[in-house]
């Protein structure tokens, strides 16, 4: 009977262990992802105050505008995305009345 415990007890420890590791490298994934986004992003408004700045107005607003629709088309598809990811997943109590 020790044996069974110890053999749960192990795999619970390695359980543990490897869902810290996915939860850092998720977390470590996201973060990376939003600051090359911000790099992104700062460097598209740079190129369009140095383009607006030459008088090329034309140019400034088109990257600006493509930027910005960028941004938010990609929060959206975030969201959205989340949001199925959320349905797809079985509650708590549709768990229990099984």
């Amino acid at each position: 009977m020790d044996f069974v415990f110890e053999q749960t007890r192990l795999e619970a420890e390695h359980r543990r262990t490897q869902e810290s590791r996915i939860n850092l490298f998720v977390f470590t994934e996201r973060l990376i992802g939003s600051v090359f986004g911000l790099v992104t992003v700062g460097a598209a408004f740079w190129f369009a105050y140095v383009m607006a700045m030459a008088n090329k107005d034309w140019v400034a607003s088109i990257v600006v505008g493509t930027t910005l629709v960028s941004v938010v088309a990609t929060f959206v598809a975030g969201r959205s995305a989340e949001k199925k990811k959320m349905k797809a997943a079985p509650s708590v109590t549709e768990q229990k009345q099984k």
